[in-house]
């Protein structure tokens, strides 16, 4: 197994257990007592920050592997990880003082800006024909839906898509030469 497949495992597994954890607290959330409300308030932004960072690699890797070194995907490349440091930053300013929403717009904007760069990587992928394509569009979609946008709870969702990827991740040489033996045995 290649380097480049053992970091995307990596990068995804430890994403999947971040966003875990932020799908457990959101679904603590509601029924939150005063013991616990302090501890969950700062729960959030500690475990998106390491899931941010695990997503981007993630997305890195998927565009790697796929060998596209384009103008499209170095943008969206640069959109992800700007959008990515906004959100990281703003959750450490929301860690340090505790409360949300100190830093402004840069949040939202953040996530906005990851979003678009996350769908960008997708479409390149799935323009260049390797297989598997379904990473970076679930991981896109999965963003937009569980990712800072979206509700606590929905993070789950994001951590299933992470998972999957770090369980079905292999290298691209083995993966396309099984199918081709495979397609070469008589039935």
């Amino acid at each position: 197994m290649s380097g480049l497949t053992n970091g995307l495992r990596g990068a995804a597994g430890a994403g999947a257990l971040a966003a875990a954890g932020g799908g457990a607290a959101g679904l603590i959330d509601p029924i939150r007592t005063s013991h616990l409300s302090i501890a969950l308030q700062q729960a959030e932004p500690a475990l998106l920050i390491p899931l941010t960072i695990a997503v981007t690699a993630v997305a890195a890797l998927l565009l790697r592997r796929a060998g596209r070194d384009s103008r499209t995907g170095r943008a969206g490349l640069v959109l992800t990880d700007a959008g990515a440091g906004g959100v990281v930053i703003a959750a450490c300013a929301s860690l340090l003082t505790g409360k949300d929403h100190v830093l402004g717009p840069l949040f939202g904007l953040g996530a906005v800006l990851s979003v678009i760069g996350l769908v960008l990587i997708a479409i390149i992928i799935a323009r260049s024909g390797m297989p598997p394509r379904w990473p970076a569009i679930a991981l896109a979609v999965g963003w937009l839906i569980g990712g800072p946008l979206g509700p606590p709870a929905a993070a789950l969702l994001l951590a299933a898509i992470l998972l999957a990827i770090a369980v079905t991740a292999r290298d691209p040489e083995s993966s396309h030469s099984s199918r081709i033996q495979s397609a070469a045995l008589p039935a």
